[in-house]
Order: C-alpha cells, then structure tokens, then sequence
C-alpha cells in the first residue's frame, strides 16, 4: 500500500532513492521524475529486518529488568545490565557487517556501540582506572584476520591483541630461523606486559611492574639495535617501549592511539585525567576531529548535555537514545542536567521524551504490546498514550479480549477492563449466547446486566414449553462460585445484600423448585398405582416446592413480573394434587401465595391486565381448590380422631 497522500489508486511502484529514501510513483513512469511523488524515510517503516527485532525484544526484556531492580540503584548492577545491553547490541553489528559490510547502516551501528560502551567505561563503571576496559572498547572496531602481514602484526600489538599477534608473528618462518632466541624473548616480553595481564593487586604494585616491564624492554632495545637489522622487529619493540611517534604512525584515529598510550606509557592514569591525554591525541592528529570524536571526547570530559545533542544528530534511532538515557537516568547521571534546559528544547524531562519518541515508533511499527513498558515509564502522559492503545484495538475474538484484559491489568488499567468486558458481553448477547454475556457482564461487574439476564433465564427456566437455558444457567453457578471466593463474608439479611447476590439466590432456589416440580410430575402420572406412603412422600415434595416459593416472596428476590410466573407455576403444582387427598398444602402456605397474587394485581395497574387475567383467574381457582382441599382433609381426620 502506498502511504497517504501518495496519489495511487490503482497501481504503484516503488523506488529506491539517495540514502534511506524510498519514492512512491505511478506504476507506468519508469523512474519517478516529479517532486509530487511521496517519498519518506524508510526506517519510518515496519522493520522487516528479522536481526533488529530480536534485538529490540531482547532489549525490552533488559529495560523490565532495569525497572524492577531500580530500588536497588547501584552502579555494579547497572553495569551488568549495560554488558547485557552491548551484547546483544554486538551481535546485530556482527550479523549485518557480514550481510553488508559498507552498509551505512552498519557504520551506524558501530558510531552507537562506541558511545554506549564509553558511557558505560566513564559514567557507569566503579573503578577509577579504566585503561582495561577502554582497551576492550577499541579493540570493537578493529577486524581480525589471519595473516604474517607486518601492518596487521603492529596494529595488534598496539591495540592489545596479545595472542592474535603472537600467533601471527609465528606464523613468519624464515623470521623464526634467523632469530629464534629473540622471537622467544619477545614473545615473552609481548606476555607479560602489567597493562595486559592485571596480575597487580594495588596500584602500588602495578606501577612497579610497569616500571620493571619498560625498563628490560629499554635495555633489550639498546642491545639488539646493534645486533638486529630486520626494521619490523625494531617497530615492535618501539611500540612496546611507548614510542610516541611509533604509536602515531601505527594508530588510524585519536583514540587508537589514547588506548595505545594508556597500555605502553601512562597505563596508571585514572578517569579525570584521561581526558588531557584524549586532548593530546586529538592534536596529534592535527586536530581534524568530527561529530563522533566530540561526542566521544564529551564523553570522557563528563559533559552529558553536549554528548546527548550530538548523539541525537549522530544516531537517529530512537531505541538507542530511549535505553541509553534510561540507564544513565538510573545511574543518576541525568540529574547533572538543567531540567528547565532540556525542557526548553524537548518540552518534558528528557528520559521521558526519549521514551516517548521510542514507544510511539513501535507503535508505528505495529509492536503496540512492547511499547507499554516504555510508556508506562512516562508518569501521565504516557498513561495517556496507553489508553490511547487500548480504546482503538480491535477484539476479534476472545482470545483478543483476553489478552487485552490481562494487558490492562498490568498496566493498572480496571476501567478498560471493565469496557472490554462489557464489549464482548454485549457481542455475546447480540449473537445470543447469554450463558457467555453472564460471564463477562460479571467481570465488568455491570451487577445490573447481571441481575437482569439472570431473570431472562430464570423466566424461561420457568416455562416448561420454553427454551432449554440449562447450560446458560449453569454458567450463573460459574459466577456464584466466583463471587463466593471473592466475598467469602457475605451479608446476613436479604434486605443488605446486592442486587448481583439477590439474583445469584434467587437463581439457585428457582431451580430447586424446578427441579422438584419436574420430579412431582414425573411421580404423578401413575398415581393411582401408587401407595399411600408414596402419596404422602410426593405431598411433601409439594410442600417444600411451595416452601421455597415462600422464601422468594419473603426475601423479596424477585421482581412482580417474574413473581407471577413463579406463583402460576405454583398453582399448577398444586393442581396436581385437586383429585387426590393425601396431596395436601398447609393452608397458611397457600394463603401467602393467595395474598401475594392480589398484592401484585391490585399494583400492577393496567400494565398487561388483559393478557395476565386468565391466568390470575386460574391461579386463583387453584389455590382456593388447595385451601378447602386442606380444609376437608383437616376435618376428616379430625372425624377419625372422634
């Protein structure tokens, strides 16, 4: 698809421009010649590249890390998580200089290892002389390939490659067999540079070491110039011995030779004088220093302001930015800032920008699940940004909800919870699946919702010739058994407790009644075969069928609707028992149905008077035929007794 505005309607066509541009045109211009054509950087796009999205995850795992261990705030953790952070990092640039090698991209890439890793030497790291880390900084850059040629042997022997170079040197026989003894003694002098090997347990030690290595290097130097002509033996151990101009000529760029002068001159220098020597090597090198010197050099001198604005201009990424200021934030590094500076320029604290800038691209590149961690970072604003998120994705399916909802209770978000709970359950009770709506009516905790499909069941469990809701009602047991957990001190009365808690009730006794008025009709079809202990069996069926209304009424679970069809199902069970006399209702129980039905018909008013007066005619008929049913049995038996 093309992007908007980019005029296609039909057919286009894509081309690759200047850098990181990509052009959108007609499909029929073979080249896009006119300016009208859309064209937008293509780091804007969704990253198709498979190496940058392991890296991104691996680092959004280390940022949660970072945030859960941020109580702690020790620079010994940082620094673990900043080694975890340049590994991953190393392992894209490895993987794209194999792919391209003169990608820009890839010098991209290394530019921001290099600042990273320096911050982490200068800004991160405890220890006050750093002349070993700094070596492991410069050797990043430099490839390593096998080889006798002298250019190779020198620069790593400058830069520290101990073994790499002893390897190579070995490697050259015809040098072996004419100088075999002082191959061996350069050998070892090559292994046993202090600078190298940190054997030295104080600084005390280790300058004398030092002092010891350069003083039988000085002596051996005074020796072979008289006995050796071969000119490259003589480099190396001028390079061994500090020789300025040695250093220079075998150095590429000023902080080659910074690192080349801390392993065979001033190996003991500390952080706060590392910058005067970083000085020096930049002046040696006629002063020719670009954007990445500055930065590195703003680096070292501790100016953080300075580094993060050319940084910024340097590497236009905004992962890079985004985790590199929010570890220097953790290590404190950021407070040295003038807050009202930076919000000057970016309009909110600076660690919070670049987070913003980084979540919004991910959104951008459809990874919107990732992007929560960073803007919850973000204090308000980045709430804000995260309801943004939740409100315009769309659920598909349950799964989708689920997965939204567990989302949201990360993030602390209950009301869209609620909002996404409703959605589905107003999507289930569009496609009828009320058992389904209960269920997630219940975890929004819309009680109402609840209360009233729980009395649409209830209606149709009712009526016998209705719909089967066995399975919708059991889903009302599901929620019953959750509320249970979560309230496990219910109320005591019915008049205290909630509307979610009366229709749970109320469901629960209207199919027990259910379940006896089947039972009842069951037992009654052969009753004249029955005994007279059946009989009485199948009258107290009846009589805890009625009791169970009574419960109802005096609870007032129910509402007058639903009230009528409970005491028409009532009257019909007591009709069962009008041409038999063991099936017999105490009339006291009776009359409280009689008093309800006329208390809901005289309030009922003209609201479905003529639909329901038949019915209220019958059920009126059958609880007086239950009353003089109890009556007559009541005196006959007293007649017995006489």
């Amino acid at each position: 698809r093309s992007p908007k505005g980019a005029g296609l309607e039909r057919r286009g066509r894509a081309t690759w421009m200047h850098g990181n541009q990509i052009v959108f045109h007609d499909a029929d211009m073979k080249l896009p010649c006119s300016s009208s054509s859309s064209h937008f950087e293509v780091r804007d796009l969704a990253p198709q590249d498979g190496d940058l999205r392991i890296m991104l995850h691996a680092w959004h795992d280390i940022f949660n890390q970072v945030q859960c261990c941020v109580a702690q705030k020790n620079l010994h953790t940082l620094s673990k998580f900043s080694r975890n952070y340049r590994s991953e990092f190393l392992a894209l640039i490895k993987c794209r200089g194999k792919l391209n090698k003169c990608n820009p991209d890839t010098k991209i890439l290394e530019y921001a290892y290099l600042i990273w890793h320096l911050c982490e030497i200068f800004w991160i790291d405890e220890n006050l002389n750093v002349t070993a880390q700094l070596i492991n900084w410069a050797q990043m850059g430099v490839p390593i390939e096998s080889g006798e040629d002298w250019e190779q042997i020198r620069k790593l022997i400058l830069l520290g490659f101990v073994e790499e170079a002893i390897d190579a040197l070995w490697k050259n026989e015809e040098l072996i067999n004419q100088h075999g003894d002082k191959m061996e003694t350069l050998k070892k002098l090559i292994l046993e540079n202090p600078s190298l090997t940190n054997d030295a347990k104080t600084p005390e030690e280790f300058e004398q070491q030092f002092q010891t290595w350069r003083g039988s290097i000085k002596k051996l130097d005074d020796i072979w110039a008289k006995e050796i002509h071969t000119r490259e033996i003589l480099n190396i151990l001028n390079i061994l011995k500090g020789d300025l101009n040695t250093l220079k000529q075998n150095s590429n760029n000023w902080y080659e030779l910074l690192v080349s002068c801390l392993i065979y001159e001033t190996p003991t220098l500390i952080k706060n004088e590392i910058p005067q020597l970083a000085l020096e090597c930049i002046n040696s090198f006629d002063g020719k220093d670009n954007k990445l010197d500055i930065c590195l050099l703003s680096i070292m001198q501790g100016d953080l302001y300075k580094m993060l604005q050319i940084a910024t201009q340097l590497i236009d990424r905004p992962w890079f930015l985004a985790h590199l200021t929010d570890l220097l934030y953790h290590s404190g590094q950021l407070e040295q800032l003038e807050e009202e500076e930076v919000k000057h320029i970016t309009g909110k604290p600076y660690r919070e920008f670049c987070l913003l800038q980084y979540a919004e691209q991910l959104v951008g590149k459809q990874l919107w699940q990732i992007s929560l961690r960073y803007f919850k970072e973000c204090g308000k604003r980045g709430k804000a940004y995260i309801q943004k998120i939740f409100e315009t994705q769309p659920v598909r399916s349950v799964r989708d909800a689920h997965q939204l909802m567990g989302l949201c209770n990360k993030n602390g978000l209950a009301r869209l919870k609620q909002a996404f709970s409703n959605r589905m359950g107003c999507r289930a009770l569009k496609e009828c699946r009320r058992g389904e709506a209960l269920i997630w009516f219940s975890a929004a905790g819309a009680t109402d919702e609840v209360s009233r499909l729980c009395m649409v069941l209830l209606a149709s469990l009712l009526d016998k010739d209705g719909e089967d809701v066995s399975a919708d009602i059991d889903c009302v047991d599901s929620i019953a058994q959750i509320f249970k957990q979560k309230n496990p001190k219910s109320a005591e009365y019915a008049e205290n407790i909630s509307p979610l808690e009366k229709a749970l009730l109320l469901t629960n006794k209207i199919r027990e009644f259910c379940r006896l008025r089947d039972e009842i009709e069951k037992k009654f079809v052969d009753i004249d075969s029955k005994s007279e202990v059946d009989r009485l069996n199948l009258s107290e069926l009846q009589t805890f069928a009625v009791k169970i209304v009574i419960s109802i009424l005096k609870e007032k679970l129910a509402d007058d609707d639903l009230l009528l069809r409970i005491l028409f199902e009532s009257a019909r069970l007591l009709e069962f028992g009008k041409c038999d006399e063991y099936l017999v209702v105490a009339p006291r129980y009776t009359a409280m149905l009689i008093n309800e039905l006329e208390r809901i018909n005289m309030f009922k008013g003209s609201r479905n008077v003529k639909f329901e007066s038949k019915k209220i005619q019958a059920m009126r008929l059958a609880f007086s035929r239950s009353v003089s049913r109890a009556v007559r049995s009541s005196s006959q038996l007293r007649m017995k007794d006489v």
